[in-house]
């Protein structure tokens, strides 16, 4: 069993690998190493293959390409790069333990191969040097005598550290298939730490960390299991997301959301460095067991369609569509079967509403396993192939791959903790996985700002919190006098329901008790300021419901097939005017009597989200439906539907409130958020203001702008915490 620190060690003995990795951050901080940016990163890489027992594979090729970028058809003769830095790097160990000889372990680069050894030094079991040996023929002149005994161990033949069979953070215990499950925290740094994935041993987590910057994109990090050192691999401007291991371990798939160049599916080396695309679109990516392809989720440009999984070849990159959504928000999270023959995914009728179903990785029809009609997160293949776990409501439950029938299977039990996005590891053969997932805590409400206190610099103040809670609060609108307002909120339970409260937050209450599998937006006041129009996904199926302020019983208003919401009241309270989506992502701007009734088309072209003008005579759309915080180009159209003409190119979603005197919406500059109104008189932009900090998941929900009607008063939503941790459940079977 190897010696820990701290005792008389055996210079033969194996060191132990969380011993080898923190003295690899040592030498990673010192000055002498961390001046190199390259030659930190080679170190890094081939100490952690090394240790992951890929040592045999570490040759001038391999290292050209993936920390290099150099294509296959690399040539050692005519580019010694990977030599030198390997020189270099001798140079800089060699330089570092003259100036630390009291370090306990050497990892050293034995001159002629580039697999590094680690040893114990002799002041770690008798605080004395080492004997002479023979010197390397660039070390012509005598060092002192802690640079000796290194120079003599690094010519020494040593025995590399190999193997998966010991837990990171308890170096002595080994893991093996009946060690009971432990539930350990597996990252603990300030911030929002989330979407894990596992490398294939267990042994190193790949996240989504918080930039420099605390109002920067995430970026992507890797941390062994069990040790708190985090390197950041990708680290950009930009949004990237979706990291997830090649099936060797060695390189992280990801995607990055950009625009142009920036922007698609990349792979780069799990110590970072060069990147190469492999995608110019998508927003996920996963891998493929034999390496070979990535599957992403992307969609048709031709038009507007829903998200599909498609295959892309590594070599070719030639691309395959793998599913075929028909409606709704498509195909999102997904995970390979470990024989690669059956996809996992979870498909959305619309946001909010999806479920947990398998196909064919060849095509074909796919088979529905669940039957939530919620948000699920996931999915995950277990390492057998049988099952697949799942997160829903906060939970992880695992179900048959085989199930004939729709149903929840069965609730992982011993997690406390809120789970989301989850990763499980791929274990050998009579060894336990790991599982780790997202815990989330997060706190959404609401504040009103005065639009007529732009200050100096702009900045909008007048801003007072409404009805804060410690759960998630969306914004509705005001009522017609401005006295009230409509939200939607978690503070009674897991799922939205509709809630009513003075302007200034005081006396809320809930209007709706819809219960379980329900999303939830509040749309328009009845021009009385009686009743509050809604739409909410109850059984999976999206409609409009029509309620009193007061609460009670909501009337159901619409009850197709169709994807029925995104609705406005008109001014003279006879129409409602709503989109509706039969199939794809084409939106259509439609109208139902306010009492209930056969609803007719407006108009014939594409359209979504419709809001009255005050006087009646036009509707204001986007062009496009919501798709995750994509922005659209803002329409108008004549009640009739004749006469489209564009007002601005650049609009959010969920982002853009009709007033009497014009339109709010909301701009993204320079890191921070302004409102600005396109005026009715003489339609014209203008700046309002500039919010004092951001908005929740701008561009992306579940953040919202709504504008009192006489254009006094915003109503937002702000995350005031957005934090999370990454959990670990060991020896999960």
């Amino acid at each position: 069993m190897p010696v820990g620190p701290g005792t008389d060690h055996d210079k033969s003995a194996a060191v132990p690998k969380a011993q080898v990795r923190r003295q690899l951050e040592r030498i990673l901080a010192s000055e002498t190493v961390s001046r190199s940016e390259r030659l930190s990163r080679m170190l890094r890489f081939l100490v952690e293959e090394t240790l992951a027992g890929r040592g045999a594979t570490l040759k001038e090729q391999v290292l050209a390409c993936e920390l290099y970028g150099r294509s296959t058809e690399f040539v050692a003769a005519a580019d010694p790069v990977v030599r030198v830095d390997a020189r270099r790097l001798r140079d800089k160990l060699r330089e570092y333990y003259s100036e630390f000889p009291q370090d306990e372990v050497l990892i050293t680069l034995p001159r002629g191969g580039y697999v590094p050894s680690f040893q114990w030094t002799s002041q770690a079991s008798s605080g004395k040097s080492a004997g002479a040996g023979t010197l390397e023929p660039e070390q012509a002149s005598k060092p002192p005598a802690a640079a000796r005994t290194w120079l003599w161990l690094a010519v020494g033949s040593v025995t590399v550290l190999a193997g998966v069979g010991i837990a990171i953070w308890s170096a002595t215990q080994p893991s093996t298939a009946d060690a009971p499950q432990t539930l350990v925290p597996l990252t603990s740094s300030p911030g929002n730490e989330w979407w894990p994935s596992l490398s294939p041993d267990g042994e190193f987590v790949a996240f989504l960390c918080p930039g420099a910057d605390p109002d920067s994109s995430s970026d992507i990090c890797v941390k062994p299991v069990g040790s708190e050192t985090i390197h950041r691999v990708v680290a950009t401007s930009a949004a990237e997301g979706s990291p997830a291991w090649s099936p060797d371990g060695r390189e992280i798939a990801f995607a990055r959301a950009a625009r142009g160049k920036e922007q698609g599916i990349f792979i780069v080396s799990r110590v970072g460095g060069a990147e190469r695309r492999v995608s110019e679109t998508g927003t996920a990516v996963a891998w493929t067991p034999g390496g070979h392809s990535v599957l992403v989720r992307d969609r048709l440009h031709e038009e507007p369609a829903p998200s599909a999984i498609f295959e892309v070849d590594l070599r070719s990159l030639r691309r395959r569509r793998v599913t075929e959504p028909g409606l709704g928000g498509g195909d999102w999270y997904f995970d390979v079967s470990p024989n690669g023959e059956k996809v996992a995914f979870i498909r959305y009728q619309r946001p909010g509403v999806s479920d947990l179903y398998v196909a064919p990785m060849i095509g074909g029809e796919p088979r529905r396993l669940t039957e939530w009609n919620t948000i699920l997160f996931g999915p995950a293949w277990t390492p057998d192939g049988k099952e697949i776990v799942y997160a829903v409501n906060d939970r992880l439950w695992r179900i048959s791959a085989a199930a004939s029938k729709p149903g929840t299977g069965v609730e992982i039990p011993g997690i406390p903790e809120p789970a989301r996005h989850l990763s499980i590891s791929r274990p050998r053969l009579r060894e336990s996985a790991r599982l780790a997932f997202y815990t989330p805590r997060e706190q959404i409400t609401l504040r009103k700002v005065d639009l007529r206190t732009a200050g100096s610099g702009g900045i909008l103040g007048g801003i007072v919190p409404v009805a804060a809670s410690s759960r998630r609060d969306i914004p509705g609108p005001f009522s017609p006098d401005g006295a009230s307002v409509s939200f939607t909120s978690t503070r009674a339970s897991t799922d939205y329901e509709l809630w009513v409260a003075a302007s200034d937050g005081r006396h809320p209450r809930q209007v709706t008790s819809m219960g379980p599998n329900t999303l939830m937006m509040a749309h328009a006041w009845s021009p009385d300021g009686r009743k509050v129009l809604f739409e909410a996904a109850v059984e999976g199926n999206s409609d409009l419901y029509v309620i009193s302020a007061e609460g009670g019983v909501p009337i159901r208003l619409t009850s197709s097939p169709a994807i029925e919401g995104l609705a406005d009241w008109s001014r003279d309270g006879r129409w409602i005017y709503y989109t509706k989506v039969s199939t794809g992502m084409r939106g259509e701007i439609w109208r139902i009597p306010a009492e209930g009734g056969s609803g007719e088309q407006i108009m014939q072209t594409a359209g979504s989200a419709p809001q009255l003008s005050p006087d009646g005579r036009h509707i204001y759309y986007l062009d496009r439906p919501p798709d995750g915080g994509v922005s659209g180009r803002l329409m108008r159209i004549q009640v009739d539907g004749k006469a489209p003409a564009v007002v601005d190119d650049n609009i959010y979603p969920f982002y853009w409130s009709v007033a009497d005197n014009g339109i709010y919406f909301l701009r993204e500059e320079g890191g921070r958020h302004s409102i600005h109104l396109y005026r009715f008189a003489g339609e014209k932009t203008q700046p309002v203001g500039t919010l004092p900090f951001r908005l929740a998941y701008f561009p992306r929900g579940p953040g919202r702008l709504t504008v009192s009607r006489e254009g006094r008063w915003a109503l937002v939503n702000v995350a005031d915490r957005r934090e999370g941790d990454l959990m670990l459940l060991d020896n999960f079977r």
